[in-house]
């Protein structure tokens, strides 16, 4: 009853008022929703970015440390030592003595920190 003897001004600005609400909240609903997938898109395409570099790394590690090998095993003085300690028929005296290396092999490359 009270809605009927309302002026209508104010059920027109009742209305204009709901609408604007429930248009106000659509639009910030679907905003809300590209917000988030448009978000998400970016963090996967960041990862796969960083994988690819990180992946390209680990290759390139194991190449150099491929080079490192071989390089090593054709050096002449390895050669003749490997086959050394490999023949059964050497004595002892031609036998050498391990002893602590102070060369590692070299580690897989840390990933950069960003400040």
């Amino acid at each position: 009853m009270k809605l009927l003897n309302q002026s209508l001004l104010s059920k027109l600005v009742g209305y204009f008022f709901l609408l604007s609400g429930v248009t106000v909240g659509l639009v910030s609903f679907t905003v809300n929703i590209r917000a988030r997938e448009s978000l998400k898109q970016s963090v996967f395409e960041r990862l796969q970015v960083a994988t690819s570099l990180k992946a390209h790394q680990v290759n390139k590690w194991a190449e150099n440390q491929r080079r490192e090998t071989l390089a090593t095993a054709s050096n002449l003085t390895v050669r003749t030592q490997a086959a050394i300690l490999v023949d059964p028929n050497a004595t002892q005296a031609q036998k050498p003595r391990p002893k602590r290396s102070s060369t590692r092999i070299n580690s897989p490359p840390r990933p950069e920190t960003r400040n």
